[in-house]
Parts: C-alpha cells; structure tokens; sequence
C-alpha cells in the first residue's frame, strides 16, 4: 500500500526510514555512488595529516584521493612520453647524454 505520494505507508521501506526524505536520501546516495567502487587505504598519522589539509579544497577525503589518483597517472604518462621520446631521439640521433637527460628531468619535475 503507498500513501498519496507513491511512498510505501507500510512494509520494509516503511519501517527502515524514519520519514520519507530520510528515504529519499538513501536513494539519493544509492544513485550516486552507482558505478563507484570502494577502496580501503591504510593511512600513517602523516598521511592522515595531508588528506585532511587536502579535502576540503577538493570537496571531502574521497574526492582529494581521487584528484590524487589522476595526478598520479598523469605523471606517469608524462614520464611514459618522456621515455618513449628520448628512445626515439636516441634511435634517429646521436645518443643524448645522461646527465643533460638528468637535467631536463630535474628542471622539469620528471
């Protein structure tokens, strides 16, 4: 049986949630976390320390980790590119030298 707003008025829903917004928002969280997994990441007292300087800049702790995540990877791929260009320098030029390599890398954050 629902009530005049299509709401159960009795039965499982109905007696889990207090009100029908707290059931709304149940089905708010559901809908948005859809498509998300969940991770646990263990955190040393330091760690902790820079996540929550970090969240509220970028919206909360899950968000920050996330930001960091994409960060992390687009450093990767940068040093991916970075290694596939000398290799590639290296194959149609004279072999570059180590330490301008280290030099580029260090002025650049490599």
């Amino acid at each position: 049986m629902t009530n005049g707003m299509g709401f159960p008025s009795e039965g499982r829903l109905a007696t889990t949630h207090s009100s029908q917004e707290d059931l709304l928002t149940d089905v708010a969280r559901v809908c948005y976390t859809c498509g998300m997994s969940t991770t646990t990441v263990r955190l040393d007292d330091e760690d902790e320390a820079i996540l929550d300087m970090l969240a509220p800049e970028y919206g909360g702790r899950s968000s920050a980790i996330r930001q960091a995540l994409r960060n992390l990877a687009a450093d990767r791929k940068r040093q991916d590119a970075l290694k596939s260009f000398v290799a590639e320098w290296d194959a149609e030029a004279d072999p570059i030298d180590e330490d301008d390599i280290a030099a580029m890398a260090d002025r650049y954050g490599l």
